[in-house]
């Protein structure tokens, strides 16, 4: 990938190369290139604007949903590191993650909203929790509302080659599970 040296960077050039081609075909929905790196840039926007910066931690609990690789793509595209959760974990187990990880911002599937507000007052440190799917909760935003904030431009936050992207766990059979970082770096040479 001649000159790509950021996730960001390969999201925009896919858009530009291949702007009607699907990225993601999930459940019924399309989204080709220019429409999905559309939607990254507003997300990104939208999460500066929740006070998000470079490097700074947001958190997801859902299955595979496109909004899932959204949120991928609007942290590997502004420099945000995505800490991902394993949706079958119990309530204990997720409540070690949040303080392991410390999310500024955590997105969920409307479906585990139950989990995670009896979760919430001992997690102060998570300044916005939002919603995928489904009515949000009274103390969650809407991810459609959320995405409708952003502006189309993106944030002014750009990712760098030896930013962190992602936050890994190992599955814990040796103790309490390791968060393993990755670079964009080595994102782009797997």
């Amino acid at each position: 990938m001649s000159g790509i040296t950021t996730i960001g960077e390969l999201i925009e050039r896919n858009a530009r190369n291949y702007p009607e081609v699907d990225a993601f075909v999930m459940d019924g929905q399309r989204l080709n290139y220019a429409q999905y790196a559309a939607r990254v840039r507003r997300l990104a926007s939208a999460m500066e604007r929740l006070g998000l910066r470079r490097q700074d931690r947001a958190g997801i609990f859902a299955t595979n949903c496109i909004e899932y690789f959204e949120l991928y793509g609007a942290c590997e595209w502004a420099g945000f590191v995505l800490a991902l959760y394993n949706f079958r974990l119990a309530a204990p187990e997720v409540e070690w993650l949040l303080q392991d990880t410390q999310p500024r911002v955590m997105f969920f599937e409307a479906q585990y909203a139950g989990l995670l507000e009896g979760l919430r007052a001992r997690h102060p440190g998570v300044e916005h929790w939002v919603c995928i799917g489904g009515p949000a909760p009274a103390w969650a935003r809407g991810y459609e509302a959320l995405l409708a904030e952003g502006d189309p431009a993106g944030s002014s936050f750009r990712s760098r080659p030896d930013d962190y992207c992602y936050l890994n766990y190992t599955s814990g059979t040796t103790g309490r599970p390791k968060g393993v970082p990755t670079r964009h770096s080595m994102a782009l040479t797997v």
